[in-house]
């Protein structure tokens, strides 16, 4: 098994963590807009906003990415996709505020204490980490991470915010209510997931499979396929309409940078996934838990889909 998978499976929860997800299901929001058809050559790359100079000037260098280094993928995932929110907001919103770096292990750690999961160790579950930040909100608590390949942070640090009963996760509680997420959608279709991306709202997914490397790479496209199984949380964070590849999703992992032949314009440890692929695995429900996230810190969802030609 590999070491950096971390994603509880739901054929694997116990009684009380699976009444915990239905729960969480039930309260999560009704996806309402449409997708929208890109124009041929149109690239949405949300962690673009990520370089703008007023969100570095925010967040005190430029975010690239979490890199995970215990099976903690379910916390590392969620903080690229709060980072990458927090990012679109500080740009687009009509009042934004101050773009953060999230403090993930936080989260994670009170994800698992919720989950009945006792100690340090590895692994969560991503509608309870979801559920956790809109409970108990983000922290923001500084760090000096290794940027040498993506943000890191020491593995025995990793293990010692898994334990959300700690005193280090215990001692963020109250701060960490300053930074809400407000609301998630369950997404059930490739529309859906396309829908959010063109709107702004980054994807989270936990799946049974993920793509184990770069399968091919076409006219200068890495692809990628759902080729190797193990329990894992990634996200999407782009999408582009490929002159002749068609629509294409941007599918970011948190392994080293080098796992993946990426290009120039897009994120560390990433790649480009055809339609029929993510359409293939939300089919067969092979992804197994897929959300996009639209409200974080009181960034309100859109009433219609984004202009990208002003922005």
């Amino acid at each position: 098994m590999n070491p950096l998978l971390g994603w509880i499976a739901p054929e694997e929860r116990t009684t009380e963590q699976k009444r915990d997800h239905d729960e969480f299901v039930a309260r999560s929001v009704a996806f309402a807009l449409a997708r929208q058809q890109l124009a041929k050559g149109q690239k949405i790359i949300l962690t673009d906003f990520l370089k703008k100079p007023e969100v570095i000037e925010d967040m005190g260098a430029e975010f690239t990415g979490f890199r995970q280094l215990t099976g903690s993928c379910v916390g590392v995932s969620t903080g690229n996709v709060i980072a990458t929110l927090s990012a679109v907001q500080r740009m687009i919103a009509d009042s934004p505020t101050k773009a953060l770096i999230p403090w993930w292990p936080f989260a994670y750690g009170m994800s698992r204490a919720l989950s009945g999961i006792r100690g340090r160790g590895e692994g969560s579950i991503t509608s309870r980490m979801l559920r956790t930040l809109m409970d108990y909100g983000v922290d923001d608590q500084q760090y000096d991470f290794d940027q040498r390949d993506g943000f890191a942070i020491p593995l025995q640090t990793e293990l010692e915010w898994s334990d959300g009963n700690g005193t280090a996760v215990r001692s963020r509680i109250e701060h960490a209510k300053q930074f809400p997420v407000g609301s998630v959608a369950v997404l059930r279709t490739v529309d859906e997931i396309a829908a959010n991306l063109q709107n702004g709202y980054p994807v989270l997914n936990g799946h049974r499979y993920y793509p184990g490397s770069t399968a091919r790479v076409v006219q200068g496209i890495p692809l990628g396929r759902y080729d190797t199984r193990g329990g894992h949380a990634t996200s999407f964070l782009g999408i582009q309409e490929h002159e002749s590849l068609g629509t294409l999703f941007l599918y970011v992992n948190q392994w080293p940078g080098s796992t993946y032949k990426t290009t120039p314009d897009m994120p560390r440890c990433s790649i480009w996934m055809p339609e029929s692929e993510v359409e293939r695995m939300m089919r067969s429900n092979e992804v197994g838990e897929t959300m996009g996230v639209s409200n974080f810190n009181y960034f309100p969802a859109q009433p219609k889909l984004l202009d990208w030609s002003r922005i």
